[in-house]
């Protein structure tokens, strides 16, 4: 018969405990049940915040053939930029991703002094991806409602690779990585 313990070792790391049984201590952590089936239903979405100095942009090829051929190039300066990868998981809960991927770019804006997002779809970050199309339209809801929140909002062209050019500063809060 195994029993989970708590002792001054593992006290450090909450959530561990070690398992010791009739036969002394196993010597190894590990996490309760429950919380590993709660962690991998919490974490679906991916998001990657970086404070610029200047975030630039030019099209250079079109990764989705469904997506209008156009040339765009932008330059945008005391930003947040939110590299933002959509997971399949995410369209069971879209109003709750929509909701905490809009509160961790207004956390990020506000420490970093700046009303300026730029959103930016980043498919890189995992291997489960959502559609392109959920995916999109998820973006410009966020987009409609920063906006409507008194943020200057730019949205990089979907469904192209760009060419970029960026310039992060060397703060704590400059680089900061949420899933949820």
């Amino acid at each position: 018969m195994h029993r989970f313990t708590r002792n001054a070792k593992s006290d450090s790391y909450p959530g561990f405990i070690d398992l010791e049984g009739d036969h002394g201590s196993i010597g190894e952590k590990y996490e309760p049940r429950h919380r590993l089936l709660h962690e991998s239903r919490a974490y679906t979405m991916k998001l990657l915040m970086l404070f610029v100095d200047f975030f630039a942009y030019q099209t250079n090829t079109k990764s989705l053939t469904s997506e209008t051929d156009y040339f765009a190039e932008e330059r945008i300066e005391d930003a947040i930029v939110g590299l933002i990868h959509v997971e399949q998981r995410d369209a069971a809960d879209v109003s709750g991703v929509e909701t905490k991927l809009i509160k961790n770019l207004k956390w990020a804006a506000r420490k970093n002094s700046t009303k300026n997002i730029v959103l930016h779809s980043f498919a890189h970050l995992s291997d489960s991806k959502a559609a392109p199309g959920f995916t999109k339209a998820l973006l410009a809801q966020s987009q409609n409602r920063l906006v409507r929140s008194g943020y200057e909002v730019h949205q990089t062209p979907f469904g192209y690779f760009l060419d970029l050019q960026i310039s992060v500063p060397g703060t704590s809060l400059a680089r900061i990585f949420k899933s949820f």
